[in-house]
């Protein structure tokens, strides 16, 4: 002989539901306990969505709805350090050799500019 066949709760609840819609969980717990049967919030909670009573949002639309919302916040405001993308002044002329061949040249432009003036402040200071 098989033995009787234990009723599932969630079918229990649904049934529960589908003649009272408006029970709270205390009252459908308390009838299922009396058939020995354990109700917990979430089963009570997915009885009440299978029948339609409460609406059930789609999976993984937190999810996003959480990532557009980070999206927008993160704009507004920026972490410490420099900027992406921005270059710093001492690399501007550096991202090829040509630049850095470029760079060499003009400083050496500067510093011969610049003997050359200290050169006529001293033919001037030994005029005197």
């Amino acid at each position: 002989m098989a033995a009787k066949k234990k009723a599932n709760v969630l079918d229990f609840a649904r049934e529960y539901l589908r003649n009272n819609r408006t029970a709270p969980y205390a009252e459908v717990r308390d009838a299922a306990k009396k058939r020995k049967l354990t109700l917990y919030p979430i089963s009570y909670g997915r009885a009440q969505a299978l029948e339609g009573i409460v609406k059930v949002a789609k999976y993984g639309s937190k999810k996003k709805e959480a990532k557009r919302a980070g999206k927008a916040a993160a704009g507004a405001t920026r972490g410490r350090g420099r900027p992406r993308g921005s270059k710093s002044k001492v690399s501007s002329g550096l991202e090829s050799i040509d630049g850095l061949v470029q760079t060499v040249k003009n400083l050496q432009a500067e510093r011969d500019d610049a003997v050359r003036l200290l050169d006529r402040i001293r033919a001037l200071l030994d005029a005197r």
